[in-house]
């Protein structure tokens, strides 16, 4: 069975000690390109992107997904799609990862260049908001 995260809301990470800058780029995934038709597209919701494989290539690399109010309810759409019901936490996307499938050592993740880079010696808090899916039979408990 495929386990499906949906993250909900706003992904942000801050540094604790100058101040409370956010320094992820797009964190609801409201900022979309175009309208996602179908899962592995969280390349629509600029600047994230799915990683590389151990090739260097995209073949057979994660294939998270974004989903949206404006997208179909039987694929990709908000509060309903194939994955069951979940609103947003904040504006009108969220980004679904899979963590396991079936017996695969099968992974999913996803990426986005910070708006700053990171500051050796600096302390950092990143925080999100996790929901599973209502088609997956299984949880996990180390996000």
């Amino acid at each position: 069975m495929k386990k499906l995260i949906l993250f909900t809301g706003i992904l942000f990470a801050q540094y604790l000690i100058l101040g409370q800058s956010n320094l992820i780029p797009n964190p609801s995934f409201d900022s979309i390109i175009y309208c996602p038709a179908a899962d592995c597209q969280i390349y629509l919701a600029k600047p994230w992107f799915q990683p590389l494989n151990y090739t260097g290539s995209t073949s057979g690399s994660s294939t998270s997904d974004v989903f949206d109010t404006c997208s179909n309810p039987l694929s990709v759409g908000i509060p309903t799609n194939e994955w069951g019901f979940q609103y947003t936490r904040t504006g009108k996307g969220y980004a679904g990862i899979c963590l396991n499938f079936d017996t695969m050592n099968y992974r999913e993740y996803i990426e986005v260049p910070l708006l700053s880079a990171l500051l050796a010696g600096q302390t950092y808090c990143i925080s999100f908001y996790v929901s599973r899916a209502e088609i997956s039979k299984e949880a996990t408990s180390n996000m």
